[in-house]
């Protein structure tokens, strides 16, 4: 994986400016082996990005494997499955980094990423978990199951 530097993000991000506000996105699709095709990554600002969310991406990075097998251990532990069948599946299932946001500046966390998993729930139906995972200073403060992972974890 390429280390990212304020040039890359200058030349390969795409620049989103909010319509609510000041606030301005540097959004980029980067693939991360064996978690799906492609992940959003969202850099949050108010004019550019600074030192250390480009240390936060980098970090996470560099250690994502590790990161993306403890928060599929704390999916399966979340959902305490009593039905031993529905419960492999959940474990088998490959999961996905869907998105990663670095804010500039928010109290509660700087690093939020949302996986899922798709299983079979039946025969006809595929079924999705995702998850909300919220970092501060590299530990995990916060993770939720939920439908809407935009919104912040309570």
């Amino acid at each position: 994986m390429e280390l990212i530097t304020e040039r890359i993000i200058e030349k390969e991000f795409t620049l989103v400016e909010s319509i609510f506000g000041n606030l301005k996105n540097y959004h980029r699709e980067i693939d991360y082996l064996g978690f799906g095709k492609f992940c959003d990554v969202y850099l949050l600002c108010e004019e550019k990005t600074n030192n250390k969310q480009i240390e936060i991406l980098n970090h996470f990075n560099e250690n994502y494997k590790e990161k993306l097998a403890e928060v599929d251990k704390i999916i399966i532990k979340k959902l305490n499955l009593t039905d031993s069948e529905k419960n492999e599946k959940i474990k088998n299932a490959m999961l996905y980094l869907d998105l990663i946001s670095i804010p500039e500046k928010n109290p509660k966390y700087d690093l939020v990423v949302v996986c899922s998993k798709s299983y079979k729930s039946n025969y006809i139906f595929n079924k999705t978990i995702s998850i909300r995972v919220e970092y501060k200073n590299g530990q995990i403060k916060s993770s939720e199951i939920k439908k809407n992972t935009i919104e912040d974890n309570y």
